[in-house]
């Protein structure tokens, strides 16, 4: 819903489409799915559109819509944010885990 002060309102306002003339890029759907993908960061722009693409396709298959409708965030996490059973993902005792989880998969 865009009443005066919603985020869509005061972003359609700031972009310019409060002019009656304009029509907003930003379809106004109640089922608009929004996609949210948490990641450590470093991967490129381009595999970032891949998967952008494989989400919205998945997204039209499965949940039906549109890719019009379909938005996804991507939001890259560091280490230091970031933590598994307790331990930061920076962490010498996060290393040591995934040190200990490689060596049980080599051994099968």
């Amino acid at each position: 819903m865009t009443t005066p002060g919603s985020r869509l309102h005061n972003l359609n306002y700031e972009i310019g489409f409060h002019n009656k003339k304009l029509k907003t890029p930003f379809p106004r759907r109640q089922d608009m799915p929004l996609v949210t993908v948490e990641m450590l960061p470093g991967r490129s722009t381009e595999t970032k559109e891949k998967m952008a693409k494989a989400i919205a396709d998945v997204m039209v298959e499965v949940g039906g819509g549109s890719r019009e409708h379909c938005w996804v965030v991507f939001r890259e996490t560091t280490g230091d944010n970031w933590a598994i059973g307790g331990d930061l993902l920076s962490s010498d005792a996060f290393k040591e885990k995934v040190n200990a989880y490689k060596a049980r998969v080599q051994k099968g």
